[in-house]
C-alpha cells in the first residue's frame, strides 16, 4: 500500500506493507540512514516515527499561507517554495517557508542570482501576530508589503 492508503486505512493497529517510491536523496539523508543502520535503529518504524513526530508547520503558517501560492514542495530541504514574479520564464522573486521551523526567507534576483533579499523568523511572526491591534487582514498587508519588497527588489535587477 501507499503512504496515503497507510494513513487512511481503519485499522491503525494492524500490520501493513507499505510501498515507497524515492528518487534520488542527498548525501546527507543516506548519511543519516547508514548511521541509523550502524546503530541497529534502521527500521521501517523508527524512520516513520522519524517523520511522524517531526513539528511540521508548528505555527500553522503554511496552512494559513497556502492561499498565498501556488507553491513547490522541496522535500530535501522540506520547505515549500512559491515564485513571487518572473522576467520572461525566468523567477525573479521567491518566497519560501521552512516546514520545519516557519521562517520565511524572501529571495530576489540580484546581479543575476537568486539571493536572500530577507528573513523572518518563525518567532518574528508570532510576534508580529500577537501585537495588539492586529488581525488577520493587518498581517496579510504586512505580508504583501514584504512580497512586494522582494518582487520590486527582483525586478529592479538588469
Amino acid at each position: 500500500m501507499t503512504l496515503d492508503e497507510f494513513v487512511a486505512r481503519e485499522g491503525a493497529d494492524e500490520k501493513a506493507t507499505i510501498t515507497l517510491e524515492v528518487g534520488a536523496l542527498p548525501p546527507n539523508v543516506l548519511e543519516n540512514l547508514r548511521k541509523l543502520q550502524r546503530l541497529g535503529l534502521l527500521t521501517d518504524e523508527a524512520v516513520l516515527c522519524l517523520v511522524g513526530q517531526a513539528p511540521i508547520d508548528p505555527y500553522g503558517i503554511f496552512g494559513a499561507m497556502q492561499a498565498y501560492g501556488p507553491w513547490a514542495f522541496q522535500p530535501l530541504d522540506f520547505t515549500a517554495v512559491s515564485i513571487l514574479g518572473k522576467k520572461g520564464a525566468n523567477p525573479v522573486a521567491l518566497m519560501r517557508i521552512d516546514l520545519l521551523s516557519n521562517d520565511l526567507t524572501f529571495v530576489a534576483l540580484k546581479k543575476g542570482q537568486l539571493v536572500q533579499h530577507s528573513v523572518v523568523t518563525s518567532d518574528e511572526l508570532m510576534q508580529r501576530m500577537a501585537t495588539p491591534g492586529m488581525d488577520a487582514l493587518k498581517f496579510a498587508e504586512w505580508l504583501r508589503e514584504q512580497m512586494k519588497s522582494t518582487l520590486d527588489a527582483g525586478m529592479a535587477d538588469q
